[in-house]
């Protein structure tokens, strides 16, 4: 049991004193946790880090840059050439035709918010029992990083399918890499934009998936790095019938590479840590404002029984 919480088990119904003490601890608890997130969003800077000066300016062209615009009913790029984790070349297409496909831009050395998303992605479909990889619809991770291999690739395939692991589901999971203009024709025809950075090796991204049909419709988007099962499997099956789905509601969460030279990563979360860090001081306010209240009713208790007694 932890220090805070056994203190104020230990101080119930043992007088204002008492109670005093752990509306104390909680208020340094909640102002505890309210420096941490500010802390963290400090930690987060809001461009990477380079010793350029015009790196921010960089940045926050980017920032406007990128994003993923819904275009269903469009249809994905067919032609664009890329490679499979075996080496093989192929056109993009190839990979539809017999079943429905989740496309998910990222690359495979991101161990940040694209991590998010595969791991989310996986455990959702680990869950639907009505419908298998390879047998009822396809799974392309598509490398945004024009430096990434087929053998990268086909390290990562390795890894994941341990994640997934179900009879001949292998055939239906593809991880793609290519040139930086044939990943390009795809991503925006399917209106993923990001920004890669050739002089840092950096990338800029949104985060979120596609559903396609059979024929490379696009049927649905879901945005940001969680994706539900439920809804998941709605938007797979929506597919299934050639169906455009509804429109999603846009959640922006950016992903930033590795810097090659300082070996700092940034992920663009700051948005989010700063609101988590307003919620919590709203938390404390709130509780010193309810303390203030409860003090004030125990001190007109103990003053209506002073007069009592006398």
């Amino acid at each position: 049991m932890s220090p805070i919480f056994g203190s104020a088990l230990a101080c119930e119904g043992f007088g204002l004193a008492r109670s005093a003490s752990w509306r104390v601890r909680l208020v340094a608890t909640l102002t505890t946790l309210t420096f941490a997130c500010v802390g963290a969003a400090q930690q987060l800077p809001d461009q990477p880090i380079t010793s350029s000066q015009s790196a921010g300016q960089a940045y926050t062209q980017a920032m406007k840059q990128i994003g993923l615009d819904q275009k269903l009913g469009d249809y994905v790029a067919k032609d664009p050439q890329v490679f499979t984790e075996d080496g093989k070349k192929i056109a993009f297409g190839t990979l539809l035709g017999q079943r429905p496909a989740i496309l998910l831009p990222m690359f495979f050395t991101c161990k940040s918010a694209c991590g998010i998303e595969v791991d989310s992605l996986l455990k959702s479909l680990a869950k639907m029992q009505d419908y298998t990889a390879g047998k009822d619809y396809d799974v392309i991770f598509l490398s945004i990083n024009p430096k990434e291999t087929p053998d990268i690739a086909g390290a990562k395939k390795a890894l994941l399918m341990k994640d997934y692991d179900r009879n001949g589901s292998g055939s239906g999971f593809h991880f793609l890499t290519g040139s930086l203009d044939d990943v390009k024709k795809i991503t925006g025809s399917v209106g993923f934009r990001y920004v890669w950075r050739p002089e840092t090796e950096q990338i800029y991204h949104p985060t979120g998936i596609i559903i396609l049909t059979k024929a490379g419709m696009i049927s649905r988007y879901f945005y940001g790095t969680e994706y539900s099962g439920p809804l998941l499997e709605q938007g797979l099956v929506a597919a299934m019938r050639q169906q455009v789905g509804a429109r999603a509601q846009p959640i922006m969460m950016g992903c930033i590479m590795v810097d090659p030279v300082t070996g700092q990563r940034t992920l663009n979360i700051l948005r989010t840590v700063q609101v988590f860090g307003l919620l919590t001081l709203a938390i404390l306010f709130g509780s010193m404002a309810w303390m203030n209240h409860r003090r004030k009713e125990d001190m007109a208790k103990l003053t209506t029984k002073g007069g009592a007694s006398a």
